[in-house]
């Protein structure tokens, strides 16, 4: 069966079916196990990340602070982009 025959028969499931068919395909993209390595560089980053605030060469922020000054920025940016010349 093609691509195309098996998307025109998942198009016509009920959109529940569908909702479900989708997340079980996303879900057998992601691996089970995560590349080798990959959560000891995270906590290796963190652990550097910690240290740099520790000794004052890094700055910590509110995350709702921060969020909602990219708020502000991104709201202003999309009003500019939208206001005729």
């Amino acid at each position: 069966m093609s691509n195309a025959q098996v998307r025109e028969l998942a198009l016509g499931l009920p959109p529940k079916d569908r909702a479900t068919l989708a997340r079980e395909l996303i879900e057998s993209l992601d691996p089970d196990e995560p590349d080798p390595g990959v959560e000891d560089s995270w906590i290796e980053e963190i652990e550097s990340r910690a240290e740099a605030l520790d000794r004052g060469e890094a700055k910590s922020y509110d995350g709702k602070c921060r969020w909602n000054k990219f708020d502000a920025r991104f709201v202003k940016d999309a009003n500019r982009e939208l206001a005729p010349p």
